[in-house]
């Protein structure tokens, strides 16, 4: 919802020509990357969605119809943005799994042991 309501906000934006609607998607794009390069630490699933929705949103705007409204300065710091995004999201999600796997290890090993106690209760009748 968050994100249609954006992408409908951006779109009313045409009093910009197709260039500048391009250039404040990437002003936007580098803003929320270096937001999330601060802030990246203490992100949990949702925030991570919502994350990704609007780096996906910036990033079809910025390169719309194949990038031909970025200058080449553009079109490079578009790239540096992307791979540092990517790379932040990379670091992150492994904690994000890790955490996940704790927690799966811990109901496991609960498991494991509701199985052995009844095993070794059945035994013993």
């Amino acid at each position: 919802m968050i994100l249609a309501c954006c992408a409908l906000l951006w779109n009313c934006q045409s009093f910009e020509s197709p260039e500048e609607q391009a250039a404040d998607a990437l002003e936007q794009l580098e803003s929320l990357v270096s937001r999330i390069d601060l802030q990246a630490a203490d992100y949990n699933q949702e925030e991570w969605a919502v994350a990704d929705s609007l780096f996906g949103v910036y990033l079809a705007e910025s390169s719309r119809d194949d990038g031909q409204y970025l200058t080449e300065e553009q079109k490079k710091t578009l790239g540096k943005l992307s791979g540092k995004y990517a790379a932040i999201r990379i670091q992150h999600s492994a904690k994000l799994i890790e955490d996940q796997l704790e927690e799966a290890g811990i109901w496991l090993e609960g498991f494991v042991e509701g199985v052995l106690e009844e095993m070794n209760s059945e035994e013993d009748q």
